[in-house]
């Protein structure tokens, strides 16, 4: 048994140290080389963001400068299989681990073959993406190079983006939540390392202020946007892709969580406990979906 929890921790221990895991700032741009074809010229003003979903499977996120969501996408498990494209059955794309510290992705088509390696250097600071070979859609060279520098490890970047109510039929409500509940939208925004803003918007436009939410799970008094003296509340990460936070005041005390679907498109929303005003009980579940306009 010894053995055995020592074999977790320390997979646990390595799941934690992932070097591609966190965010990433464009740097040294004198040194980048790209034509639109390789690259597309946004990339020099957007940052990156690894999150690790299962073992040897990302999902990468790109947001804007100041912290907004713009586009995710799930990365082929690299694990050296080759697999067809999802848009163009003619393409194979083999993504490999060659290292903990370096991926290659090779995508061939009848047009061209080509072949990505993304290095972190070894104290874990930058990492360099060198992209070579024939574009498999258009057959054109390809010849570029990008590097970045970690800002930090992105503990709940998944979140980051709004996200729409779906499935309302499927909505549990207690009394006391307004059916407008069901026309209203999440949106979280970077804030600082460790630190996200919430906000929920009515369908009228109509939204709450800025909560500042900071998942280190230490209690904090006042509501999430800090102006309720009589409240506590705390905010940790479960884990990359769960929230949850547990609510307390003079007359109620409530868990809430956020789950996001393996696959970074839905949440799936609970409440459960007391209403913090008058002590009556919850017991909620609400869905929502990402929008990435």
């Amino acid at each position: 048994m010894k053995q055995i929890l020592t074999l977790v921790a320390t997979a646990l221990c390595a799941l934690a140290a992932d070097p591609f895991v966190g965010t990433w700032k464009p740097v040294q741009l004198d040194q980048w080389k790209f034509t639109a074809a390789t690259y597309r010229p946004s990339r020099i003003h957007e940052l990156q963001v690894y999150v690790l979903n299962q073992a040897n499977q990302y999902e990468q996120i790109y947001l804007s400068a100041e912290g907004n969501f713009l586009q995710s996408r799930v990365l082929a498990p690299l694990d050296g299989v080759g697999r067809k494209s999802r848009t163009d059955p003619a393409t194979t794309n083999i993504a490999a681990k060659i290292s903990a510290f370096h991926w290659a992705i090779t995508r061939t088509s009848p047009k061209g073959t080509n072949i990505v390696h993304i290095i972190v250097t070894p104290d874990g600071r930058f990492f360099s993406e060198r992209r070579t070979g024939k574009d498999a859609e258009s057959g054109a060279e390809l010849d570029g190079y990008v590097i970045y520098e970690k800002l930090d490890d992105a503990p709940a970047a998944a979140f980051l983006g709004t996200w729409g109510p779906t499935k309302v039929d499927q909505w549990k409500l207690s009394t006391g939540t307004p059916e407008s509940a069901k026309s209203s939208k999440l949106t979280w925004r970077f804030n600082a390392p460790n630190s996200l803003v919430f906000v929920e918007t009515a369908a009228d436009g109509t939204a709450t202020p800025d909560s500042i939410w900071d998942i280190n799970g230490k209690p904090r008094v006042g509501n999430r946007a800090g102006n309720t003296p009589d409240r506590t509340y705390q905010i940790e990460l479960v884990d990359a892709k769960h929230l949850r936070g547990n609510l307390k005041s003079n007359k109620g005390q409530s868990a809430e969580d956020f789950v996001i679907s393996p696959d970074g498109s839905s949440i799936t929303r609970t409440r459960r406990g007391t209403r913090l005003s008058t002590g009556a009980p919850i017991d909620e579940i609400f869905y929502y979906t990402r929008e990435t306009k």
